[in-house]
């Protein structure tokens, strides 16, 4: 077995990392002093035949910008810390905030010719750095760096290899133009691939790194070296170097390449390379020489004047080295010879002691620093076949650019496509669940009885119908074949089945206790142990603290993920969560008692974050834009409406409690009159009936009544919101602290009325500050009908089958085009920076760009507004 082999198959086990901490001092000209720079040495193999070497430099900056060094021929590691040349790139990128990676071969050359295939360098490197990412770089940051290329010579060739395997963000390139051939071929990765790989820098890392690397033999044909398709990664940006007096190059040759990339860019790296910006060439010509310029530039005569003075002597005294030009020459570049004098005993007995010490010392310099000196003398005053860093500040700045470029060319594609959903297959998910595995999933049977909690099973069946529909015109969201491509992956359950097949309202303390053991143990933390093993989809975030961030689950349960234990709720931290209930706690003062708590199982809602849903009722009414409203006005006979169980709730504070001692003192004819005229027309005041009633005469109840009053339950929701909206009613929200489905889509107070809790016994006191009762009634029930579907869950009970109904398309504005609104929009954030964490300085500034740059997409959130503590009619 090739030592190829045994690292590629044994990442983990047969590397033994020998390392070494190197220090080096680099002269800083902006601040005259010298620079500390530490480097860590590794070696990644104990078999002898391994011959590369990596050199790491850790910048502390948090931007996690990595760069990868690779030199010409007959350069080592140490070359860069011991030439001027490699000091000054060093000490860029140390002032940039770049870390660096500095890899050579012992060898001191690459094989660049040939194909990546067969190309053991470019494997051994991809290979090797694969190890060196997992084992150095991820357990000490939990995330993988933006790379990007600098090389020089026969190391831009490798370069122009490695950028097909490697995510790399920009290649900078001197001396060569690439690998030309490996740059130009097309990769077999489908246009969509191609553009979320040179775009997303986290999916291009998540995509090699991880998943090539981990996943073992699961779709490793998609991964380098495994398969004779061109599964390359596009080109990435590039800027090129040209020497103007480069004996073995032509500028013609770099301009033909460049015309050759932009004349395929969209097969070789997408609509981001055909941007003029992503190919530069920028052509050198030779340094100016002055007097000093050596001694600023060639760190042995910082303070050596005379040194400096001798070199220019020489330098533009062409003619003193042209007699002997065949037999004495001090760099291989040029024919000038540095010490010519040692040969002048004619010239040299002339001189002072001053001046015949200083030429000693001079000479001395050269010898002892050859290839530092000739360095300069190659690379910036005869701009020839050598290493050059003069440009490297222009190149930086470049960097920069590209990358704010890239995101911008990210955003404008995430704008102008669908919402791309992927779904797990549930069976693949619970292949081995034991424990529930023989209890018959029927959600018509729960369904009798919980309704309301059916939206778990629509959603994951709406998405089915994604999947295998044949329409293409779902113009927001859309099921992806290719779930690399997917902005979100649905982790579908059956938990809130589970838990009401259970009637947990039937059970003493102590078996509730035991069947969320069950429901945590033996069924969702076997599904979410499925999710994170057995797909790599998990892990698609830029770093492990934003691991799932891409997720979304359905939990429509009184609790939401509240009934989860903690330790599953810390794993599902950056998982959107689909629920029925929004609290905001972050407005209760800091000693306020928990609210809601019912056996001790909490809410659990990330204000802005999670997604709040409505709950299914299948109460409907055919309302439409060209009912008459003033004849179903005028057919209206009371004020306000409510039949339900009044002493459903915990605490006797409560919005349902507060009604019973209402409707106490409305029997006893303590409060309120019958009737109540309002501007000239007479109505029945209020009506609250203390239990349910038939469903044909609730319907006619609410439908004559203008307000239908809404309290809290267990919860702060009830389906009344709901089906008070569909019935023609204007709801009354009784309810402190509440967060309302699709908030920052549908304005709530256009067709909504909000009364606190603790002015429930007043509740008629509102009426008097209307002017013109009937036209706000109007009003209120016009600006309903714009979000009649808003709240529908496309479904019909068909004899023992869920149907979804025939205008279940993206078109009709229902529940799930406001599912989609949601998702886009946060998803957007998340492009920005937004996180769980919504109040840090980063996600307030992510949310902030995302609503002012696109108001369309994400409508700007306005606190002062928020509909939870704030009464409005």
């Amino acid at each position: 077995m090739s030592i190829l082999n045994t690292i590629h198959r044994h990442p983990t086990s047969n590397y033994n990392i020998k390392q070494s901490l190197i220090n080096s001092s680099i002269y800083n000209h902006s601040n005259h002093e010298k620079t500390q720079i530490k480097s860590i040495y590794y070696r990644l193999s104990t078999d002898k035949r391994y011959h590369y070497e990596f050199r790491y430099e850790l910048n502390t900056s948090n931007k996690h910008r990595l760069m990868l060094i690779f030199g010409g021929a007959k350069r080592g590691c140490d070359d860069m810390w011991n030439l001027s040349v490699g000091k000054r790139i060093l000490l860029s990128l140390h002032n940039s905030n770049y870390s660096y990676l500095v890899i050579c071969s012992k060898r001191k050359t690459y094989d660049i010719n040939l194909p990546i295939s067969n190309n053991s360098d470019a494997k051994y490197i991809y290979r090797s750095l694969q190890i060196w990412m997992n084992t150095i770089y991820y357990p000490q940051f939990k995330r993988y760096p933006l790379l990007y290329i600098h090389a020089t010579s026969r190391g831009s060739r490798l370069a122009g290899l490695l950028c097909r395997i490697l995510p790399i963000q920009a290649q900078i390139l001197y001396i060569h133009p690439g690998h030309t051939e490996a740059m130009l071929i097309p990769s077999m990765y489908d246009y969509d691939l191609q553009t979320r790989l040179q775009l997303d820098p986290t999916f291009a890392n998540w995509f090699y790194f991880d998943f090539c690397y981990n996943m073992e033999s699961k779709k490793q044909n998609l991964c380098p070296f495994e398969n004779n398709y061109h599964y390359f990664y596009p080109i990435p940006p590039t800027f090129l170097t040209f020497l103007k007096n480069d004996p073995f190059q032509q500028q013609e040759t770099y301009k033909q390449f460049i015309r050759n990339i932009r004349n395929k860019a969209i097969e070789l790296g997408g609509i981001f390379l055909t941007n003029f910006e992503t190919i530069q060439l920028d052509i050198l010509s030779p340094a100016k020489l002055t007097n000093s310029y050596m001694q600023k530039k060639f760190h042995p005569w910082h303070s050596k004047s005379y040194a400096s003075q001798l070199f220019y002597e020489h330098f533009t005294n062409q003619t003193q080295s042209n007699i002997t030009k065949s037999k004495r020459n001090t760099c291989w570049c040029s024919d000038i010879d540095f010490t010519y004098y040692e040969i002048k005993a004619s010239i040299t007995n002339t001189w002072s002691e001053k001046r015949y010490n200083e030429y000693n010392d001079y000479v001395r310099d050269i010898r002892i620093f050859g290839d530092a000196f000739c360095e300069e003398v190659c690379g910036d005053l005869l701009t020839t076949h050598a290493m050059a860093s003069r440009n490297l500040k222009k190149i930086l700045n470049w960097i920069d650019i590209i990358d704010h470029l890239r995101h911008k060319f990210y955003i404008d594609d995430y704008l102008k496509r669908p919402l791309k959903i992927w779904m797990y297959d549930k069976k693949i998910l619970l292949h081995n669940l034991t424990y529930f595995s023989l209890q018959e999933i029927n959600w018509m049977n729960i369904s009798k009885e919980y309704q309301m909690y059916s939206p778990e099973y629509y959603l994951q069946d709406y998405f089915q119908y994604l999947n295998h529909s044949k329409k293409t015109d779902h113009h927001s969201i859309q099921w992806t074949m290719n779930p690399l491509l997917a902005d979100y992956f649905i982790i579908p359950s059956d938990l809130m089945f589970f838990y009401f097949n259970h009637r947990p309202a039937t059970l003493n303390d102590l078996q509730f206790k035991e069947l969320l053991e069950k429901l945590n143990k033996y069924y969702f933390e076997i599904l979410l142990t499925n999710v994170r093993t057995m797909f790599p989809y998990w892990t698609l975030a830029s770093q492990a603290d934003y691991r799932g961030a891409n997720h979304i689950i359905a939990i429509p349960g009184g609790r939401n993920m509240g009934i989860l234990y903690t330790e599953t709720q810390n794993i599902l931290k950056n998982v959107i969560q689909l629920a029925f209930t929004g609290i905001r706690n972050d407005l209760l003062p800091f000693n306020a008692p928990p609210q809601y708590v019912y056996r001790n199982i909490s809410i659990t809602y990330r204000h802005q974050y999670d997604v709040i849903i409505p709950q299914y009722t299948p109460l409907k009414w055919n309302r439409s834009r060209f009912d008459n409203l003033d004849i179903l006005i005028k057919k209206k006979k009371r004020l306000f409406y409510f039949a339900g169980a009044l002493y459903h709730s915990t605490s006797p504070l409560s919005a349902r409690s507060l009604l019973s001692y209402l409707w106490k003192e409305i029997k006893e004819k303590q409060k309120f009159n019958l009737t109540t005229q309002i501007q000239g027309r007479q109505f029945e005041t209020i009506i609250i009936i203390d239990c349910h009633i038939e469903t044909h005469e609730y319907i006619k109840s609410i439908q004559s009544s203008i307000f239908s009053l809404c309290p809290e339950g267990f919860l702060p929701w009830s389906p009344r919101l709901y089906e008070s909206i569909q019935l023609g009613a204007i709801p009354i929200l009784l309810v402190d602290n509440i967060v309302l489905p699709f908030e920052r889509f549908i304005d709530w107070r256009s067709f909504s009325v909000k009364i606190n809790i603790s002015n429930i016994r007043n509740i008629t006191y509102f009426l008097y500050r209307i002017d013109k009762f009937e036209k706000y009634i109007k009003h209120k029930l016009e600006n309903a009908l714009s979000y009649l579907h808003a709240f529908q869950w496309p479904y019909s009970i068909n004899r023992h089958l869920f149907q979804l109904e025939e205008n279940s398309n993206d078109r009709v504005e229902n529940v799930f085009h406001y599912i989609s609104l949601e998702l886009r929009c946060r998803r957007l954030e998340q492009l920005y920076g937004f996180t769980v964490e919504r109040l840090n300085i980063k996600s307030i500034e992510a949310q902030r760009l995302a609503c002012i740059n696109h108001p369309n997409i994400c409508p700007c959130h306005n606190e002062q507004r928020s509909l939870a503590f704030q009464e409005y009619i």
